[in-house]
This record gives structure tokens, sequence and C-alpha cells, in this order.
């Protein structure tokens, strides 16, 4: 989920920005030839020019993440040979595991570029696509276990690292909920696609209390798409008939992977 805040240019070009993850971003505008419709005094209903007026979009911003739980499958504890052997091996989550579980992610650089066209004076939709840089997720979790190797306690600390890449292509569509103005509120939905790319290494250490210890790792990469969709909830206010400041919401629904 996110909030956004951003600057649009109507007329028959307009530039703008548009959203993706979690972040509060600055607006890159590019002028462009626009007729002249008269001047309009704010607060007062912004003129929508006749036809099909359409408009580019782009923008910079920067993603924030926070702290979230998470859960691994398929690997074994307590399963190799002495002093490493518990009396019953367990999964991630088991029994032996005292501590963790949580991830912690970094903050990524968000780029979007899109085209769209107000179809009514009410309605618009536009086309985007989100670049991303790569992000880290981090995890550690920590367990302890008795070795059946008769007293022998084993301590160990499992660390996973993912780091991500992604683009995300939205088909978006607003509607304004008043005439366009000097306050103009609207809601949104969106509907598209995530690639991502992902790479994963996963290290487990384990420490056994008569001086022995040992390390696993593991490397794996895979890519995937995804099914995604949003809502959007925000506000536009003028600052005159060719800009205005956006701010808005935007909330993930779903999303699924198809490959």
């Amino acid at each position: 989920m996110q909030f956004r805040l951003f600057a649009l240019l109507f007329g028959s070009m307009l530039v703008a920005a548009s959203p993706a993850t979690a972040q509060l971003k600055d607006r890159v505008l590019i002028p462009a030839p626009i007729p002249d419709y008269g001047a309009v005094a704010v607060p007062g209903v912004v003129p929508v020019p006749e036809g099909f007026t359409y408009y580019l979009r782009a923008d910079l911003g920067w993603g924030f993440s926070t702290s979230r739980s998470y859960r691994e499958n398929g690997a074994l504890y307590g399963g190799d040979a002495l002093p490493f052997l518990a009396t019953s091996p367990f999964g991630f989550g088991g029994a032996g595991f005292i501590g963790g579980g949580d991830a912690k992610g970094d903050g990524v650089f968000l780029g979007t570029v899109g085209y769209g066209a107000y179809f009514t004076p009410r309605l618009r939709g536009d086309l985007t696509v989100d670049f991303r840089s790569s992000a880290d997720v981090k995890s550690q979790a920590t367990y302890s276990y008795a070795s059946d190797s008769g007293g022998t306690i084993v301590n160990g600390l499992v660390t996973d690292k993912v780091s991500i890449n992604n683009a995300v292509i939205l088909a978006n569509v607003y509607w304004d909920l008043l005439p366009r103005g000097f306050f103009t509120p609207y809601v949104g939905a969106s509907l598209g696609f995530v690639y991502y790319d992902a790479t994963c290494t996963y290290i487990d250490y384990a420490a056994a209390s008569n001086g022995m210890s040992q390390t696993t790792t593991c490397n794996d990469k895979g890519t995937g798409v995804s099914l995604a969709a949003a809502l959007t909830a925000g506000t536009t206010l003028a600052i005159d008939q060719h800009w205005l400041v956006d701010v808005n919401y935007r909330a993930s629904i779903w999303a699924r992977s198809i490959s």
C-alpha cells in the first residue's frame, strides 16, 4: 500500500507522475504546448478541453519497507550426523526454534512512466510501467536442541537474504467524484502484471557445545509473473488551470503467481 503526492499539467498534453509502493514521491513535470483556454479563477472549476485530452506522466520516488513475519519450507534441522543429530528433527518454526522469524527489507528507488487520456470530463485512464531498484529482504531466526550424543547442546542461527528486482505494468482507471476544480476527490482501480526475479542466499550455522560447528549454504534464483490489482482514493488541489497537486492512497488487493 502507498501514499502518493504528485502534480498534474493539463492541456492537449499532460505530464504527471504515478505510484509505486509505500511512498511519498516528488514528481517531475515536462512542459508541453497547451492551447489557451482562458484564465480560470481558483477555487473555480478548471475547464476540460473538448475532445480526447491525452497526457504523459513520469515520476521518481522512494519506497519504504517495514518488518514482517516470514516462514520457510523444506529445511530440516537436527537431521545431520552426530553431534548435530536431534532425537526428533524439526522444521522451521518447530519446537527447537526459540527466536526470530522477522524479515526486514531495504528501501527501494522507484520510477514510473505512463500514457493516459480523459475519456469524459470526469473519467480518465492510463497505462503505467513501474520500475524498482533491487530490494533486499533479510531475516534471521535462532534454534536450540539437545543432541543424541549425550548432553551436547546445539545452537543454530538461520539467515535468509532475498534480492528482488521487479517491474509492474498496470492499467488504471480514475473517476472524479466532483467536477474538476480547486478540490477534486476521486477513486481509481488498477489491474496488471508484476514481473520479478529473485535471488536467495540461505545460511544455517550450527555450533555444538563440544566445540564442533558446521555451516550449510544454499543459493537459488527464480523468475515469475504475477497478477496484481489495486484500489486508489485521493484528491487533486488546483494551483491554476495547468497545475494541480495530487495526494492519494493506494492499496494492493491481490497478487497470484501465474508462472
